[in-house]
């Protein structure tokens, strides 16, 4: 269930499969949220910087402008999803190094709002999604998402205490795992603050930006649990992660040697694997 009024105010509830049932992400008023009833075991992120009118249109232009560049499009037919009129949009990459091989979009038009897609990755990976049931304009009053008191909560406050990255690979290899950033980033992404996990337990988390482009780069140690659950499995050079395509941040998670990672971003797959490839 998925409901939505900005990139910056919106929640996701999973239902099924019973595995994941009842997990859901929340972001509101400057707050990013996960949590996982089943582990009992969230993700908070606070003092998120609001993303601007113009840096949403900066966005979509930018959005619109990488996706010209590197598919072809054709228009194809008509049909029905969750009831509406929606119009096939097939796509192919132009590159055939691309992580993203081909796939189509079934766009609602009245409101440009994609209703189902598929995608197959260069591996023969297939990700793909549907909605069964859409209400556009809803006046219907969402409960808020409050992760339960007596869950294990990994806190990272934005606002925090900045870290040198000497002072992170020091504290990393006090408690057992290597803090690495990358050498090379897309999108004129600049390093702004290293900041740490609230609480004993050392991690860090990059933060890059430039404009309304931003990245972050999670690390901490790897206690060997295995890979995430969730998302496509997709390699990165001599790395094996997990994809999670979003029409608005993308996220890659992968292990390397001691060092579990979380890439998140708003760049194209394509540039955030290229930074995974580094590790």
């Amino acid at each position: 269930d998925i409901w939505f009024q900005a990139p910056s105010n919106y929640q996701v509830i999973v239902r099924s499969p019973a595995a994941l049932a009842d997990s859901f992400m929340a972001f509101e008023e400057g707050t990013l949220s996960l949590y996982d009833p089943h582990s009992r075991f969230a993700v908070v992120f606070k003092n998120f910087l609001p993303l601007s009118v113009e840096d949403r249109r900066t966005l979509v232009d930018a959005s619109f402008d990488d996706n010209v560049k590197n598919f072809e499009y054709q228009i194809g037919g008509s049909s029905k999803v969750a009831g509406l009129s929606v119009v096939e949009l097939k796509f192919k990459a132009k590159n055939e190094k691309a992580v993203i091989k081909s796939g189509t979009s079934r766009v609602h038009d009245e409101y440009s709002f994609p209703l189902a897609g598929s995608m197959t990755f260069a591996n023969g990976a297939k990700y793909g999604y549907e909605f069964k049931k859409v209400e556009f304009n809803s006046t219907k009053k969402r409960g808020a998402l409050v992760v339960p008191s007596d869950a294990i909560v990994s806190e990272w406050d934005l606002d925090s205490k900045a870290f040198s990255e000497s002072e992170a690979s020091k504290e990393a290899k006090q408690a057992g795992f290597d803090f690495k950033l990358p050498t090379l980033v897309p999108a004129g992404l600049k390093l702004t603050k290293v900041i740490r996990q609230k609480g004993p337990i050392a991690a860090f988390t990059a933060l890059y930006r430039n404009g309304a482009k931003s990245l972050t780069v999670m690390s901490f140690k790897n206690f060997g649990v295995g890979e995430a659950p969730r998302g496509v499995k997709l390699g990165a050079g001599k790395i094996a992660g997990r994809l999670i395509p979003n029409p608005h941040l993308n996220t890659y998670s992968f292990t390397s040697g001691r060092t579990s990672y979380v890439l998140t971003s708003n760049v194209s797959i394509d540039d955030l694997i290229g930074v995974a490839e580094q590790f």
